[in-house]
């Protein structure tokens, strides 16, 4: 039973907004607030995808995914097959290091990353790595800082 309570309150909020996506202005602005609008108004959906330019976004977000999936395939398949196959000294500490990299969360970089990225020279739009993003302001940059 507190586990089927517990699903409720993680549903609901996505629940209200499903529902509060087919409310007009004034059903929003009622007080109190009701679950269920007074009139279904489908043209929301029209309005934000006339609106937004969400077949941008997708394809920035695709070229983004996939440029960070065969990046990291690439170089995660040469590392994985040097240490496979390949016997030399310090192998163990390679592996180890590989292993702790994983253990540090994707947040926690972001921000460094960020900054390495803006001041790196010839990455960052002039040879000082000063002035304009360069590559930041493209997905370029964003693929390589994702990696």
């Amino acid at each position: 039973m507190l586990l089927v309570l517990t699903a409720l309150a993680m549903v609901a909020p996505f629940i209200w907004m499903a529902l509060t996506s087919f409310k007009t202005d004034r059903d929003i602005a009622t007080f109190p607030p009701t679950w269920l609008p007074s009139t279904w108004r489908l043209a929301n959906y029209a309005d934000a995808l006339s609106v937004a330019r969400f077949g941008i976004y997708f394809r920035n977000s695709l070229i983004i995914a996939v440029g960070h999936v065969v990046i990291n395939l690439a170089l995660a398949s040469l590392a994985g097959f040097a240490l496979a196959r390949y016997r030399f000294r310090g192998r163990e500490a390679v592996f180890l290091g590989f292993v702790a990299m994983l253990m540090i969360p994707t947040y926690t970089k972001i921000v460094p990353q960020f900054l390495i990225a803006k001041t790196m020279p010839f990455f960052a739009g002039t040879t000082a790595g000063r002035g304009r993003l360069g590559l930041g302001e493209h997905l370029v940059g964003l693929i390589i800082r994702a990696r």
